[in-house]
């Protein structure tokens, strides 16, 4: 039986579209039960966590001959849901265009700004063009590291608008004054420290 070292991008859609398994076989598997209480969500792991992958079971089916037959796998596709906002006000009605591995994909966000569409489990990059193209986010699909670390707090400050500067798992003067207006904003102690309230904000506004 295998195990799985996470790298960067990794999620648990994606390897158990490279095993062979579905993504619910593998994340509630019992020995993946410990990895799944301490990342709670099976799209943001860590670098470096181990996956344990189970072997494929096999699974006999009775079909008559001269028939068509149609059998699906299930957890194909994966689902990308992103929201779209202007500062703290949701983008609604908002056409959009989604590229994920040269595929174009073309909608419209719902009342509340959030899109959702389907795409492959093993995705890794997209592109979302809003405006006709004249506003354009690059999207590395898996790559938000878990709210506890400060990789994670930084990478969602920056989604949030609350800075420019490069991810880069370091607390810096320049991210902790964004860490404390992202305090101020949300009604927050403003400390500049990463505290259990800050984090469920995070997680909250980001979304994951």
């Amino acid at each position: 039986m295998p195990q799985y070292v996470i790298q960067p991008g990794d999620c648990i859609s994606q390897i158990a579209q490279q095993f062979g398994l579905t993504t619910d076989a593998l994340w509630n598997h019992p020995d993946n039960a410990a990895l799944k209480q301490k990342r709670k969500d099976p799209n943001v792991l860590l670098p470096g966590d181990v996956v344990f992958v189970p072997d494929m079971r096999s699974r006999e089916e009775s079909c008559s001959t001269d028939t068509l037959h149609k059998f699906v796998r299930k957890g194909v596709p994966a689902k990308l849901r992103l929201q779209v906002k202007d500062g703290d006000n949701p983008r609604a009605g908002e056409s959009y265009t989604l590229i994920v591995d040269g595929k174009l994909i073309f909608g419209t966000t719902d009342q509340n700004g959030w899109i959702e569409q389907a795409i492959p489990p093993n995705a890794r990059d997209g592109e979302l063009r809003l405006k006709d193209g004249h506003e354009v986010y690059k999207l590395k699909l898996g790559h938000l590291d878990p709210v506890d670390q400060l990789s994670g707090v930084q990478a969602r400050l920056k989604a949030l608008g609350y800075s420019g500067a490069p991810v880069d798992d370091k607390m810096s003067d320049l991210w902790r004054q964004s860490l404390k207006s992202y305090q101020r904003d949300r009604g927050l102690q403003q400390t500049g420290e990463i505290d259990g309230a800050t984090s469920a904000a995070l997680k909250r506004d980001y979304g994951s």
